[in-house]
């Protein structure tokens, strides 16, 4: 049977607010004071932010206004970055220690690279953490390979917790939370359970599916935007009554998820990042967590290249520790991927570039040098020449 939605208990705070303004942000027309409070009351309310959490970092160049309203609701003070400070680590690390930062906001690419810089540095640099109480990762998937590098290089010395949030602009922002496992074997991390006044849905072909089966992850609630500017079209494509519930509105996120048995929901990508190559569903994201999990590499991106219209190739790009052995990091892909998922070509580059809000910026990798044989071939992989590529 499918199951039904998780209702979070409603709430009277965010109920009786009125809808206003236009997010210029995004361009979109939404329920300004109604939604975009509704995620700082929640977390007013929740133990892991408090008026105890005197100061609050973004490691990113948006998402002001939420942070805004914490100031207001949680009397807690923002602490901002130097211009341009999220590119570098140790002004971060200064700027927790100078005004002794108590909770920090990161993109996962971004947390990835801090977490990376720490791992170089001594134990002394990672004890100015020791006001640091919470860590909230969003706007990416956080992969495992993330929360077990948090628990090693933070967590296990300052005790603070990472939290998993999620949530698309259309619904401003923040929709769902996920309390990541401080010890112990991590090998998937849910975007969790939908936050106050927020319901999510499941579906495929106008139902439910069951725990376990993949559909489209869609929202309700008093976050939902009441459309897009100028663009009724788009709006009228995104925003529709509920198959499962009629009468109820819905953002339909365009996101792959499923039920788990213990009530939280799995994010498993986009749907535009699923793709086909001869036939067979590729998903690009459980390619780039598999070549985490490999001890000499530090992060990855996979995408698809079609260097002709007959051919397609999947390109996985990492950033190493130190020089690593092609051999074994396939045999540990082949492992846990099928063969067709296994990547064709592997390039080496010196850090994953990053959008000016933090996110992993595809469109800007290098272009992969591919030879005639490799795309007659699909790219059988063997050692590569010195230089970019490994």
């Amino acid at each position: 049977m499918p199951r039904p939605p998780v209702r979070a208990k409603e709430r009277t705070e965010c109920a009786e607010l009125k809808p206003a303004g236009v997010q210029f942000a995004r361009v979109l027309f939404g329920r300004h004071e109604t939604s975009d409070v509704r995620a700082p009351v929640w977390n007013s309310r929740q133990p892991r932010v408090d008026r105890h959490d005197n100061k609050r970092t973004q490691v990113r160049r948006s998402r002001f206004q939420q942070s805004a309203f914490l100031i207001e609701i949680q009397r807690a003070a923002l602490c901002f970055l130097m211009p341009g400070g999220e590119r570098y680590p140790l002004a971060i690390v200064e700027t927790i220690r100078r005004a002794r930062v108590s909770v920090l906001h990161f993109v996962p690419s971004m947390l990835n690279v801090f977490l990376e810089y720490l791992d170089a540095k001594p134990s002394s640099v990672r004890s100015s953490f020791s006001t640091v109480r919470h860590v909230f990762a969003s706007g990416e998937a956080l992969a495992p390979a993330h929360v077990r590098k948090f628990n090693d290089l933070v967590a296990g010395i300052t005790g603070a917790r990472l939290i998993n949030l999620y949530g698309p602009t259309e619904a401003t922002v923040d929709v769902t939370y996920f309390d990541c496992p401080a010890e112990g074997n991590v090998d998937r991390i849910p975007i969790g359970r939908p936050i106050d006044n927020m319901r999510l849905y499941v579906l495929r072909d106008g139902r439910q599916v069951p725990i376990g089966e993949t559909g489209e992850l869609c929202i309700a609630g008093v976050g939902l935007a009441r459309g897009y500017l100028n663009n009724p079209g788009l709006t009228a494509e995104k925003f529709t009554d509920n198959p499962a519930n009629p009468g109820e509105r819905i953002y339909r996120t365009g996101d792959v998820a499923r039920w788990l048995p213990d009530g939280n929901v799995e994010y498993l990508g986009r749907d535009d990042n699923q793709v086909k190559i001869r036939g067979l569903r590729i998903e690009l994201g459980e390619i780039e967590n598999a070549i985490r999990e490999h001890p000499g590499v530090a992060d990855a991106v996979a995408v698809v290249r079609r260097p002709s219209e007959a051919v397609a190739m999947i390109i996985a790009y990492i950033v190493c520790r130190h020089e690593i052995d092609l051999a074994s990091l396939k045999r540990r892909l082949k492992e846990v991927l099928p063969e067709y998922m296994i990547p064709n070509q592997f390039e080496k580059i010196d850090a994953i570039p990053l959008t000016p809000s933090g996110k992993a910026d595809r469109k800007a990798l290098p272009e992969p040098t591919v030879s005639a044989a490799q795309s007659t071939s699909h790219a059988e992989i063997g050692s590569m020449p010195a230089g970019s590529r490994v």
